[in-house]
């Protein structure tokens, strides 16, 4: 017999099985997200990639890491020209770009390159970190934005948040970094994240000014918090209460004036002689 027990057979048709499901598994499922991003990059965009500045990973708890964010720059078309790799090609620093690689639970692996905001005025530096900022215990990417703005001291900040669920990359949040002070000075603020009462905030602080952002449970992004205009306090002699007339001024207590007797036309009797 070529089995001795059926107790042999069922072993070896599971290990068959086991073979087979790990020779099938997708491979993105043990693959790292940022080299895999690299990769595309670098067959999206040919001899115009660039390198890659920075890179950041993302993981749901107790998983591996299932996104990864890039920052790359690309070569100018002047610089490429028909010169060798690596001679003569000069980076161009300030126009970073953004692209994220994602694994989802489910699917096939997402790749996107992220435009700059619609409010940036061109070309801008990037800065990338990580946070917790939705609140789902997966970290988020944060995106800084910079660029010069000609006659701008200040230039041009932006904020831009991305969420970290491998599902969507989805921008939950996207506005100037900048406000205006109530006497008309623009500022960069400072910014923070604010849970209260169980509801997520991004706050911008500056010039004694505050701007709130709630996040929004239907949409997942964080608006815009419309300030309650407050009723202007009445001023100290709109308060005091008009005094009443004086009982003597007023028409119902003021007694009525004397009558003045009528005069007479006649004349004094004329005496008897």
């Amino acid at each position: 017999m070529l089995f001795k027990s059926i107790g042999q057979l069922v072993t070896i048709s599971c290990l068959v099985v086991m073979c087979g499901c790990a020779a099938f598994a997708p491979k993105h499922k043990t693959a790292d997200p940022c080299d895999f991003g690299t990769r595309h990059l670098e067959q999206a965009l040919g001899p115009e990639f660039g390198k890659i500045r920075v890179k950041a990973k993302t993981n749901r708890p107790k998983h591996g890491a299932h996104g990864c964010a890039l920052i790359y720059t690309r070569l100018a078309e002047e610089d490429i020209g028909d010169l060798p790799p690596g001679e003569g090609m000069l980076m161009t620093e300030i126009d970073e770009r953004l692209a994220l690689m994602l694994f989802p639970s489910r699917g096939a692996p997402q790749f996107r390159r992220i435009p700059s905001s619609t409010m940036a005025p061109g070309p801008v530096r990037l800065k990338l970190k990580k946070a917790d900022i939705d609140g789902d215990k997966i970290p988020d990417f944060v995106i800084e934005e910079s660029a010069p703005v000609k006659g701008s001291a200040l230039g041009y900040r932006g904020l831009r948040i991305m969420s970290g669920a491998a599902s969507s990359g989805q921008i939950i949040f996207d506005q100037p970094l900048r406000m205006k002070t109530a006497e008309g000075l623009e500022l960069t603020p400072r910014w923070k994240v604010v849970v209260k009462a169980g509801q997520r905030s991004i706050v911008y602080q500056g010039g004694g000014k505050t701007e709130t952002f709630r996040l929004d449970p239907k949409s997942g992004r964080f608006m815009a918090v419309k300030e309650a205009k407050s009723m202007a306090p009445k001023s100290s002699e709109q308060t005091k209460k008009t005094p009443a007339m004086p009982a003597a001024l007023t028409t119902k207590n003021t007694p009525a004036k004397p009558a003045v007797p009528k005069a007479t036309s006649s004349a004094p009797p004329k005496k008897k002689p």
